[in-house]
């Protein structure tokens, strides 16, 4: 009996019951094909747009990005670095907006590589403005450069437009007024810290900022109007000695007619702040415009320069008694600036003998643990 009610239930297979056995099944599948037809199509086709879209937005990206590329490649091509060295050379050798201009009148290859040197900054400017450029990428590679090379070749476009038209480099101008106005916006990248003495090695300044610091991350300056002199005391241990010893450091002091061969390197966030709890009996100084490149240009137009000056309170004068300084001390500046070839040796070596205090062996440290932590 079982069986025949089996049989005339489902006579067959599934798929073999007629409407009135499954009425619930057929009317599911009906309603999942009207949700596909009605949304899963669509759907489908909305996501291949999306897919497609996104594709399309990377291959420009990346097209953008390699084309902004293209002109750093460009700018250190042997023919735009030979421009780039007879510019320099021009400006470097012709101190006066007229002696530039004439020197150009005299020499017409002079002209044209100028005009060639300054037409690939109009030609970025123009890729910027449009777009075709990657602009981040553009500011990240050309932010100094166009700064500087713009307030450098200013007084030639300015008479060359006088002459010829007065829309002349209007792309080079566009993006310098970009440029100049994103640095404006972020100070942290503007500071540049003078190193003198210790700093200038790269292994003490690095425990100064906590980081690696690699040798060509400080660059060779001069800083007019001052000179080294061993002025600020602070308490030191010596090895073989049980009590403090008063150390006489490197500063640096008012001299009007002199100029001394400094390092300086490009401060990060949290640099200032860790270098002001090691050099504590320092105050920290604004000296950019005595600050000039090896190249005697000054800093770009944004930049500051800041230097650590003794205090008053913690200067002493050739009259100081019990103080000393440490060979160990001068052995390290000497030696950072031998590595970094600023040819200030004699300089620093002289100071030292100039100062009358007596040259004492032996390893130190600072008796402020802080401070010795960051040495």
């Amino acid at each position: 009996m079982y069986r025949d009610l089996t049989t005339r239930a489902c006579p067959a297979s599934p798929s073999d019951c007629s409407p009135a056995v499954f009425p619930n099944s057929r009317r599911e599948d009906s309603t999942l094909d009207s949700f596909w037809n009605a949304w899963g199509q669509p759907v489908l086709g909305l996501i291949e747009i999306g897919l497609l879209l996104a594709a399309v937005y990377l291959t420009i990206a990346q097209f953008r990005r390699s084309r902004a590329s293209s002109y750093i490649e460009r700018f250190n091509s042997r023919d735009m670095m030979e421009s780039r060295v007879s510019v320099d050379r021009w400006l470097r050798e012709n101190e006066t907006s007229a002696d530039r201009l004439a020197a150009l009148e005299d020499d017409p290859r002079l002209a044209t590589e100028v005009r060639q040197f300054a037409n690939l900054f109009q030609e970025l400017g123009a890729a910027y403005q449009l777009r075709v450029a990657h602009r981040k990428t553009v500011r990240r590679l050309f932010d100094a450069l166009v700064v500087m090379y713009w307030e450098r070749l200013r007084f030639w476009i300015r008479e060359y437009r006088a002459r010829a038209d007065p829309t002349l480099y209007a792309r080079f101008e566009y993006l310098y007024e970009e440029l100049r106005s994103d640095k404006k916006r972020s100070a942290s990248t503007a500071d540049y810290v003078i190193a003198y003495g210790s700093l200038m090695e790269p292994t003490s300044l690095g425990a100064a900022l906590g980081r690696v610091v690699a040798e060509d991350e400080l660059i060779p300056a001069t800083l007019a109007s001052h000179e080294r002199g061993w002025t600020v005391a602070d308490r030191v241990t010596l090895s073989e000695a049980e009590a403090p010893t008063l150390a006489a450091f490197l500063d640096l002091v008012p001299s009007p007619d002199a100029e001394t061969r400094v390092l300086m390197f490009r401060a990060r966030a949290g640099d200032v702040t860790r270098l002001r709890r090691r050099e504590k009996h320092y105050d920290l100084i604004d000296v950019t415009p005595s600050v000039r490149l090896a190249s005697r240009a000054p800093l770009h137009a944004g930049a500051r320069a800041l230097v650590f000056l003794g205090r008053a309170e913690h200067r002493i004068d050739a009259s100081a008694e019990n103080v000393v300084i440490l060979r160990g001390y001068l052995d390290r500046v000497i030696r950072a600036a031998r590595t970094a070839a600023i040819d200030c040796e004699r300089e620093i070596e002289a100071s030292a003998a100039a100062s009358g205090l007596p040259i004492v062996e032996g390893e130190y440290a600072f008796v402020d643990p802080g401070q010795a932590a960051l040495v």
